[in-house]
């Protein structure tokens, strides 16, 4: 018996995603904004190894072998990682998060709206390059700007002097920590990055800055939660302080780290759809 494709059904699947259309949507806009790109790169590359020298040079613990028994139990190394993550949160996030930034004028929206391609692909193209191909690449700045910090370093007065021996950055040192750890990390990041780029899609005008100041109120929203549930439970609470039961679940897993890893590990879910939706709403 013959087989029958439906026509309807692969014009509506060719509408949502094609990949020809989506390659030229990519074109288009590397072509139109490469220069753009560069700049920011260049500004990446730059400002990274700035903070890394100030970083090193101002508090060298974590970067350094320690020459005595480390009181304070400071991972070697773990400055890299605690830098990484900071600029990742500031910078990758920004970058991100100005994915959508011409929404609140009319003219550029209308006409980024009628671009060849569809909503989906408009959506799908800063997740992908912004995203996943943007946390690559600050992870490789930051491998090669936290060398060039080193050699920068290495031989000045200060380290001579105090013989400290400045540690190579290596990208193992991102998995030196214990799993669930490591997890919490990444899903944090990737809903804070998730969240800088669909919340902007709800304002018209200073979106990025908007939505920034949004999430220092839910977060701030949150902790006043616990404030309020700690004066509820724990009357001898003062101010602010906070009074949680914490104790351990495995080697480096709390049961707060699993309160915080279930909302990471859920929210970015919600806001992917959350902004897509919003997206598609503007065009109707």
């Amino acid at each position: 018996m013959p087989s029958f494709i439906n026509p309807f059904n692969d014009m509506k699947t060719n509408s949502f995603f094609n990949f020809n259309r989506f390659g030229l949507y990519i074109r288009q806009d590397l072509l139109l904004n490469r220069n753009k790109y560069l700049l920011m790169f260049a500004v990446l590359v730059i400002t990274v190894y700035l903070l890394l020298v100030y970083q090193i040079s101002n508090s060298s613990q974590g970067f350094i072998l320690p020459s005595s028994p480390n009181q304070f139990h400071i991972l070697n190394g773990s400055g890299y990682s605690t830098l990484l993550v900071e600029i990742m949160i500031g910078l990758l996030g920004a970058f991100i998060g100005t994915s959508f930034s011409d929404m609140g004028k009319k003219a550029t929206s209308t006409n980024f709206l009628l671009l060849p391609a569809s909503i989906f692909e408009k959506y799908l193209y800063p997740l992908l390059f912004r995203g996943v191909l943007g946390a690559i690449v600050f992870i490789l700045v930051f491998w090669i700007d936290a060398q060039m910090a080193r050699w920068t370093l290495m031989d000045t007065k200060t380290f001579v002097m105090n013989r400290y021996e400045i540690i190579p950055f290596k990208l193992s040192m991102l998995f030196d920590e214990t799993a669930e750890v490591n997890i919490l990390v990444t899903f944090t990041l990737i809903s804070i990055g998730m969240f800088l780029l669909a919340v902007p899609l709800f304002f018209r005008k200073l979106a990025f800055i908007k939505a920034v100041l949004a999430f220092f109120i839910l977060f701030f929203s949150v902790v006043l939660c616990f404030v309020g549930f700690s004066h509820l439970f724990f009357p001898e609470t003062k101010g602010f302080d906070v009074l949680l039961g914490i104790y351990k679940i495995s080697i480096g897993l709390r049961n707060v780290d699993v309160y915080f890893l279930s909302i990471a590990c859920v929210s970015w879910l919600f806001l992917m759809f959350m902004g897509y939706f919003k997206l598609k709403e503007k065009r109707l």
